[in-house]
């Protein structure tokens, strides 16, 4: 049985879901579709980000017919904003009802560069997790809740498995006998003040005993974080093997690689693999994707990074 995958974005991150979605065109037999969800507000911006993704569908889908497939959502919770993470990350633990005709959607996160193992793991959950008549709903890479429900979350009743967000499978018969889509949007009014990870919170809230299941190679993630110390450390920067050599290589966190103002060198590791993308699909040209390049969403690290770099060219040549 093969797995369809969706990547769930807001403008934001229309970029970086190009780039993951390119990722996924060759090598990935298990994979039959790649379903662009695109998360509306009612801007100008939100329609140009479906007709981007419509153009990169249309391109691509002439070297493999019908892979990419773009469905545009509107958000009808409204606002909510937690660090980086928008109104978007709530509706990943809803993916069993936007493609409620797929039997299993893999939701990778915008930004994941899968690795060398990545399609050994699509046909291991492929095999072993994708029966059915499987009792899971969802599956994610686990860790210890201990500690990581923030304050008044971590005295509630909870799963003893904790879920990470960046690769979420959906079980979608099992998500609607267990009517996850009521239960899931309910614990999210009741708790929305509180939460800080959004949709991992909730899904380890909310599952029940074998609802939530463990996804193999959770070990073989590379997920490091775009910070300005390198630079102020003189540190050697990431060999490139590590963001091939792993399941999936991401930044995570609030610090973007796609930001033309985040100067951790670093980040040639995610820029490397774009320019493969961009030789075929230039999005440089492409005016809402400069915008988001370009737009500070934090002043202050921002300055940060400016004041590192300052120290990175001050030193003296090996």
């Amino acid at each position: 049985m093969s797995i369809a995958a969706s990547i769930l974005f807001d403008t934001a991150y229309v970029e970086a879901a190009l780039v993951t979605a390119f990722e996924l065109l060759e090598g990935y037999p298990s994979l039959h579709r790649v379903y662009f969800i695109c998360l509306s507000n009612g801007s100008e911006d939100d329609q140009e980000a479906v007709l981007v993704v419509q153009h990169f569908c249309a391109r691509f889908n002439e070297e493999r017919p019908d892979f990419f497939r773009a469905i545009k959502i509107n958000n009808t919770i409204g606002t909510f904003v937690s660090r980086h993470f928008s109104s978007a990350i709530i509706y990943k633990g809803l993916i069993g009802s936007l493609l409620a005709h797929e039997p299993f959607i893999l939701n990778i996160d915008a930004g994941i560069l899968p690795g060398r193992h990545f399609d050994a793991f699509l046909r291991d959950i492929d095999s072993r997790l994708c029966r059915p008549d499987a009792p899971w709903v969802i599956a994610a890479h686990c860790q210890d809740p201990e500690g990581r429900l923030p304050g008044p979350l971590g005295t509630l009743p909870h799963h003893p498995r904790y879920p990470a967000g960046g690769l979420l499978l959906f079980n979608t018969a099992a998500y609607r006998a267990a009517e996850w889509e009521r239960r899931y949007t309910a614990l999210f009014e009741a708790l929305r003040p509180a939460l800080a990870y959004a949709e991992q919170e909730l899904m380890c809230l909310m599952a029940r005993g074998e609802e939530l299941a463990e996804l193999p190679g959770g070990e073989a993630r590379v997920t490091p974080f775009l910070l300005p110390e390198p630079m102020r450390q003189g540190a050697a920067p990431m060999a490139e093997a590590q963001a091939f050599d792993c399941l999936f290589f991401k930044f995570i966190g609030t610090l973007k690689p796609w930001k033309y103002w985040v100067l951790d060198p670093n980040k040639a590791l995610w820029t490397r693999r774009r320019a493969r993308l961009q030789a075929r699909f230039p999005m440089a040209t492409i005016a809402l994707i400069q915008k988001h390049r370009y737009l500070v969403t934090h002043e202050n690290y921002r300055d940060e990074f400016l004041e590192a770099f300052d120290t990175w060219t001050e030193r003296a040549p090996d």
